[in-house]
């Protein structure tokens, strides 16, 4: 008997034209989709794959089952899904891609929402920074909402088959040492900041780069005590008192005792957060989901004081 589930993984396949590919979109390792095709190929008794060296090419054979299996596959969905609604419990799948900063604080705010901690929605997590989120969609993984962000004028672009819609404007923070003496309540000058040890980003990120330009454009030259893209690990060097670092809002909803966060009016720099959302349209569960994060964002402290 043929199993669905290496149906899938087959039309996958041939869609986007090697295992690897396949098993990036599906979840699963290279050798579990060829092992999977090799039990498909066992189960129908034909080749499906050419295979040399590290390549697998779909033979016609394969080409014609990914054909029928698109309507089997629907059917499937099909049947499933008017099982669970006679049943009386229809659930929708959500998936998400969330960088980082905001999941910690974003999930958090929502299990505490009671329309989505009893809700039908289940919501599946993909949590990567926005490069390799764009990349996972250029190679074929599919999203219902993909949040990420812009700094600056990085060159990251969206593919065309997303929509963008701007959510706000996360700025970004001075936080040092409270042991420092530099107060919250006052603004400080960039001449406060020079010759003090600093947290900062890995050379070679975008991010790294824009701020690297800021700071030089005022002439502060940080004494870079060590680099890092965890802001939870920054913020505990930041705390034990050892350097000052450059934070944007969303990661300091838990802030760490001993941080004191900084206005400083010379570094004015945002990251701009975006929602990406299918071209062909969003599903009620989608936009039920957009407008509670609009609202998360605002509590968060990120603005949306102009057009972008």
């Amino acid at each position: 008997m043929i199993n669905p589930i290496h149906l899938r993984t087959l039309l996958e396949t041939v869609r986007l034209g090697s295992f690897a590919a396949a098993a990036n979109r599906l979840g699963y390792t290279a050798s579990a989709v060829s092992q999977q095709m090799a039990a498909l190929e066992r189960a129908v008794g034909v080749p499906l794959f050419e295979r040399s060296g590290r390549s697998a090419h779909p033979t016609e054979a394969a080409t014609a089952m990914a054909r029928h299996a698109v309507r089997v596959l629907a059917d499937i969905d099909a049947l499933l899904a008017e099982a669970s609604s006679a049943h009386g419990a229809t659930v929708v799948d959500l998936r998400l891609a969330l960088f980082p900063s905001l999941a910690r604080p974003l999930l958090a705010r929502l299990q505490e929402r009671p329309e989505w901690g009893h809700s039908d929605v289940d919501l599946r997590f993909w949590v990567a920074d926005p490069s390799p989120t764009i990349r996972e969609i250029r190679a074929g993984r599919e999203f219902d909402v993909a949040l990420v962000y812009q700094v600056g004028d990085t060159a990251l672009s969206w593919p065309q088959a997303m929509r963008q819609e701007w959510l706000g404007d996360d700025e970004y923070r001075v936080v040092v040492p409270a042991g420092w003496g530099l107060h919250a309540h006052e603004p400080v000058t960039i001449h406060q900041l020079a010759n003090l040890p600093w947290v900062v980003h890995h050379p070679g990120t975008s991010d790294a780069a824009i701020i690297d330009r800021l700071f030089r454009g005022h002439d502060l030259r940080p004494r870079t005590l060590a680099h890092s893209d965890d802001y939870t690990v920054t913020l505990q060097l930041v705390a034990g008192g050892f350097a000052a670092s450059f934070v944007p809002m969303l990661a300091l909803h838990q802030l760490p005792d001993g941080v004191s966060v900084l206005d400083v009016p010379e570094l004015r720099l945002a990251r701009r957060v975006f929602a990406l959302t299918p071209t062909e349209g969003a599903s009620p569960a989608t936009g039920a989901f957009l407008g509670a994060v609009g609202e998360i964002l605002t509590e968060l402290g990120v603005t949306r004081t102009d057009a972008p």
